[in-house]
């Protein structure tokens, strides 16, 4: 669990600074929370481009990441699955 300091804090799960960050397990981290000691950061959910390609495009067309139409969705998965592998 991700989370900020507001406080110093010097203990088992290290040291750290007022704003200062750390991914610290579960329990410890609710334990400093609870503790006042610093406060939970809500994680940004990343997309991949994996997941927005293979774009539908209409009529059993898709568009993969480097601009390529592939017909069928399967065929188009592969096909970006192998761009992907490809770093892109």
């Amino acid at each position: 669990m991700k989370i900020k300091f507001r406080q110093v804090y010097d203990g088992p799960a290290g040291s750290f600074s007022p704003g200062d960050m750390a991914d610290l397990d579960t329990d410890t981290a609710i334990n400093i929370c609870n503790a006042g000691l610093a406060f939970p950061v809500k994680e940004k959910k990343v997309e991949t481009q994996m997941a927005q390609f293979p774009k539908e495009v209409g009529g059993g067309w898709h568009e993969l990441s480097n601009g390529t139409k592939v017909q069928g969705k399967e065929k188009a998965v592969e096909e970006e699955q192998k761009i992907q592998s490809r770093g892109g």
